[in-house]
């Protein structure tokens, strides 16, 4: 059995994309992919955010969960496990729109985790916001003649998983959010 069908210990990437569009209004992307000015799209702000997980931790034990499948012949039983993670999200803020700063765009994203619509839509039933540090305003930088506006925030989040670890094959390993049950502490 190689790594790969193991039980993994995953952020839920697509989740944390889909969050931060949502409260920043802008496109999103993570810092490992392939770089470049984002093309100016019509109606909307020349701006975008790149993010990477700068850490993360367990919070606790996981727990173990054996549930007996009903209707198997012979009678079967999956184990899955559920745990709870804290990670660090950082955040960096970009602007070509002259009437939309880099700080604002960070501003932006911190005042849109308070949005009942943000929390019910992208951040149930497995995500929480613990806090978010100050924006710090960076240097801007020039790219293709283009003056480039540029701050950062750090934002940690607490998040559910779970895994499949019995009676799976190979491609139901990958641990994600979904069936991630439980009370996320804040």
């Amino acid at each position: 059995m190689s790594g790969a069908d193991l039980p993994q210990d995953k952020t839920p990437d697509d989740q944390f994309i889909a969050l931060i569009r949502a409260v920043s209004g802008v496109f999103v992307r993570w810092d490992t992919d392939p770089q470049g000015l984002p093309a100016p799209q019509a109606g909307m702000e020349w701006a975008w955010i790149e993010m990477g997980v700068s850490g993360s931790e367990d919070v606790g034990w996981d727990e173990g969960r054996v549930e007996p499948n009903e209707g198997t012949v012979p009678p079967t039983q999956t184990q899955t496990v559920h745990g709870q993670r804290q990670c660090t999200l950082t955040i960096m803020a970009y602007s070509l729109d002259p009437k939309l700063k880099a700080t604002d765009l960070c501003g932006r994203v911190r005042m849109g985790f308070n949005r009942q619509d943000v929390h019910d839509k992208y951040m149930q039933p497995n995500i929480s916001l613990r806090w978010c540090e100050k924006i710090i305003r960076l240097s801007n930088v020039t790219s293709q003649n283009r003056i480039i506006l540029r701050a950062n925030m750090d934002i940690a989040l607490n998040y559910a998983v779970a895994a499949n670890v019995g009676n799976a094959g190979p491609t139901e390993y990958v641990l994600g959010v979904e069936g991630a049950t439980g009370t996320v502490i804040q």
